[in-house]
């Protein structure tokens, strides 16, 4: 199986609080009565002829790291700095065009040697047969719904090819592939098959009619 692994902006650390960095860590994490000390690193770039960020937030609460893409009209998240963009936090944009720009960046960064990368421990199901990997994410914003990922890894592919679609309300219906080549109805296909053997082995749970991977 391969783990996915963090994506950690090397660039100059600041330690820093101000209210646009405030407001995003609200968003995707809710408040604390005792704030982690935080560390921003960040990365302009030009996309198409027009011009955005990514930003990688640290924390002393390792829970909170996250990278953002910022554009002059929308914030997207990478929730768990797997390369992936999750969420859009703010704004109007598709999660397919956000990880667009999210890759450009990435490559750049990558060309100039400022990517750092860990292997954290991530909550998900996981599934493989001969031709594939397939694997589920929950993630549990604090202040919105619970989504999840659904990856499949061809394993036959020279560049193992990975095809990712979002269930945007957890409740078992594919709303929009965010990578890949594969056709939503036969993702969804594959998607039921996967949920439904989850669910017999324990490692899914159906609560109040949503389907998350269990804690």
């Amino acid at each position: 199986m391969r783990n996915a692994n963090h994506i950690i902006l090397c660039l100059k650390k600041v330690s820093i609080l101000f209210s646009g960095f405030l407001l995003c860590i609200f968003v995707i994490y809710g408040c604390s009565s005792t704030k982690p000390q935080l560390s921003v690193s960040q990365f302009l770039f030009n996309y198409e002829g027009e011009e955005y960020r990514i930003r990688s937030i640290s924390s002393s609460d390792v829970v909170n790291d996250f990278n953002e893409l910022i554009g002059k009209t929308f914030v997207a998240a990478d929730i768990d700095q797997d390369r992936y963009i999750d969420q859009i936090v703010m704004g109007e944009i598709s999660l397919s065009e956000a990880q667009k720009i999210y890759d450009y960046g990435l490559t750049m960064l990558s060309k100039e040697k400022k990517l750092r990368a860990s292997a954290p421990e991530v909550n998900q199901y996981l599934q493989e047969n001969s031709e594939f990997d397939y694997e589920i994410k929950t993630f549990r914003p604090v202040n919105a719904d619970p989504f999840n990922q659904f990856r499949i890894i061809d394993k036959h592919s020279l560049s193992q090819e990975v095809t990712i679609l979002v269930d945007q309300q957890a409740d078992g219906t594919l709303d929009e592939v965010l990578t890949g080549s594969m056709p939503l109805p036969e993702g969804q296909s594959l998607y039921s098959e996967i949920l439904k053997t989850g669910m017999q082995s324990g490692k899914l749970k159906k609560t109040d009619s949503k389907i998350l991977v269990s804690d």
